[in-house]
């Protein structure tokens, strides 16, 4: 029995340590752990009462120590297994438990305990080895089915939970745990024998406490293998965490690798966008400059201000053809000379050129060394050419040795020439077309003066100096000619006004429509023997474009009138309604066909087009030899325009 109980007080002493250090808590071996220590108490209560004689002591160790500790060894077997196999039905479990622990209650209130219900004799009995054991000839009590009842529930737990754990992969386990319910299923037989059977050869009381030992071995070395196990899957999940730790070790390099990568790509992208930026506001600032720009060396002075800082160049400077250039240079500046004859070099060639001051070929020596002793370093040179032909250079030059001119800085010397170049040539074809275009007036003007003041004056300087000799002669004649001699000068006088208005828009926009009516007839009315009427309504104030529109179509009627109508009288008049105007130019000329009008002949065509262009329309009547009627009518919601070059006849 001392075999037993120190094998048990050992299970109990080594899986309780092992259950109480493992975290979490390994409830499986602390529930095997509470079994052993039971059967090492029923095991330590067995040997006394083998050897005790005394009636009164044999009973109150059975009470106290034996019985308890053998149904709280069943009980914590039974929550051993269910650790073990996973299989917890807490409510099943509990009750169980509860059940147990009432069997305990009761064996400690009844006067001698379950075991004991009648008391017999002590007898002696012999076991294998000549050894004599005490036991005690009597009956249990009526409750101690009750606990046999529990137990057999217990049991069949235990085989359920075996029946389970076949069912699933880890048959070892099964094998196992019903290894270890047959040696408690053997233990317990014999410790019902001993109840029940008291008179046997055999001991049964001995044989149970060996089942009992045997019970502990085995779970022990079930626990002993299911650690190593535990152990062999714990170093092989190490080992996979280690390898798992590796590979996200070398992730994380390789992570941390493309991000100091993307992190310096990202640098050098924010560096060139920084870069780009200032080269924008820098191009910007360039094309504020010339857009409202005074002067092109005032515009050219500015833009190389800001080129210097777009380059951090230390000189910039802008050549043109024939000795122009940027002011603020004097002749006998190195600076000045380099750039006039890089600019000469690179004109002819038509190419950048990027170097080195001092060692520039092709320089002369004198500027070599002017250069030189100026400290400058790095010169680039582009050429300014535009679809004319070169128009000049863009020298820019920095003074520190270790910093070169870059390709990206090439580039945008070459875009910021383009740019120049096109100023430059903008500015040249605006002074050409300016100076064109005052030529053109000017011819324009002394055309108009040819043939409508000059002629009037000439005529009348004639009729003048004639006129004394004529008035001696024949007074009558001579009051005609004085009569034709103030129209002339009359019609040269409106003639000069028109002339006047025509070179000031903005007195025709002023001019009261019926001031700029009498004009035009006066000057008709000086160029023959006309009589010519005007007739506007008062209060007859037209839209600007509608008044030029009226004004325009009655000058060109009347061009046509001075040259082909031969014509004795002209009427003009102007009827203002709520909703439009009206404008009636007749006369009692030759009159013409309208339908066979010759094609140079545009002169109807532009009237049209111009009262179309404010919403109105044109009407000519005519046939030859009954004169001319021309009618004008602007309304001011116009109906849709008819496409240009059709009449109303």
């Amino acid at each position: 029995m001392g075999v037993a109980a120190g094998i048990a007080i050992l299970a109990a002493l080594i899986h309780g340590l092992v259950g109480l250090v493992r975290r979490p808590r390994d409830r499986a071996r602390l529930a095997f752990a509470t079994a052993s220590l039971a059967a090492a108490v029923a095991a330590l209560a067995a040997s006394a009462l083998y050897t005790e004689s005394d009636m009164a002591t044999h009973v109150a160790i059975t009470k106290w120590a034996f019985f308890p500790a053998s149904v709280a060894w069943t009980a914590a077997v039974v929550w051993f297994v269910a650790f073990t196999a996973g299989i917890l039905p807490r409510r099943f479990l509990l009750t169980l438990t509860a059940g147990f622990a009432s069997v305990i209650v009761a064996d400690l209130m009844l006067p001698r305990g379950m075991l004991h219900d009648t008391l017999g004799t002590l007898r002696p009995r012999h076991v294998p080895g000549g050894s004599v054991m005490v036991t005690v000839g009597s009956s249990p009590h009526t409750l101690n089915i009750v606990a046999d009842a529990l137990t057999v529930v217990a049991f069949g737990f235990l085989c359920f939970a075996v029946y389970r754990l076949r069912r699933l992969p880890s048959r070892g386990r099964a094998r196992d745990l019903a290894l270890m319910t047959t040696l408690l299923a053997v233990a317990t037989l014999f410790d019902g024998i001993n109840e029940y059977a008291a008179g046997a050869s055999l001991s049964p009381l001995y044989l149970t406490q060996l089942s009992f030992a045997g019970v502990i071995v085995a779970v022990s070395l079930y626990l002993r293998r299911e650690a190593l196990r535990t152990e062999t899957d714990l170093r092989r999940y190490r080992t996979h965490m280690d390898e798992l730790v590796e590979a996200r070790v070398r992730e994380l390099d390789e992570a941390r690798t493309r991000l100091a990568e993307e992190t310096r790509e990202r640098r050098t992208t924010e560096i060139a966008l920084r870069r780009r930026v200032e080269e924008l506001n820098a191009l910007q600032r360039i094309a504020q400059i010339f857009a409202g720009r005074s002067t092109l060396a005032q515009a050219l002075d500015q833009a190389t201000g800001a080129i210097i800082g777009l380059f951090r160049a230390s000189y910039a400077h802008v050549q043109l053809p024939c000795g122009d250039s940027t002011p603020g240079e004097t002749p006998d500046d190195p600076l000045a000379s380099l750039a006039r004859r890089l600019s000469a070099q690179v004109m002819e060639s038509d190419v950048m050129l990027v170097g080195e001051a001092p060692g520039w070929e092709g320089l002369p020596d004198e500027a070599r060394r002017s250069a030189r002793d100026a400290g400058l370093a790095h010169v680039v040179a582009e050429p300014l050419a535009a679809p004319s032909g070169p128009v000049g250079a863009l020298i820019i030059v920095r003074e520190t040795l270790d910093d070169p001119f870059t390709d990206e800085e090439r580039q945008l010397v070459r875009t910021v020439g383009e740019a120049l170049a096109a100023v430059i040539e903008i500015d040249r074809l605006y002074h050409r077309a300016t100076e064109q275009a005052a030529a053109e007036e000017r011819q324009a003007l002394a055309r108009d003066l040819h043939d409508a003041v000059t002629q009037s004056l000439y005529s009348a300087a004639l009729i003048a100096e004639a006129l004394p000799l004529v008035w001696e002669r024949d007074p009558a004649e001579g009051a005609e000619n004085l009569a034709r001699l103030r129209r002339l000068v009359r019609s040269a006088l409106a003639e000069m006004r028109t002339l006047l208005v025509e070179l000031r828009p903005t007195e025709l926009e002023a001019a009261p429509l019926q001031t700029l009516l009498e004009r035009l007839g006066d000057a008709l009315a000086g160029q023959g023997r006309l009589d010519v009427a005007i007739q506007v309504d008062d209060g007859a104030e037209l839209p600007t474009d509608v008044k030029i529109a009226f004004y325009r179509v009655t000058q060109e009627a009347f061009g046509n009138v001075a040259k082909y109508a031969h014509a004795t009288s002209v009427g003009v008049s102007v009827h203002r309604a709520h909703d439009g105007a009206a404008l009636s130019i007749k006369d009692d000329g030759c009159g013409f066909d309208p339908s066979a009008v010759p094609r140079g002949h545009m002169g109807l065509r532009i009237m049209d087009e111009r009262l179309k262009a404010v919403g109105g329309s044109l009407s000519v009547t005519s046939a030859p030899g009954h004169g001319t009627s021309i009618e004008a009518v602007w309304r001011a919601a116009a109906s849709p325009r008819r496409p240009p070059g059709t009449l109303d006849t």
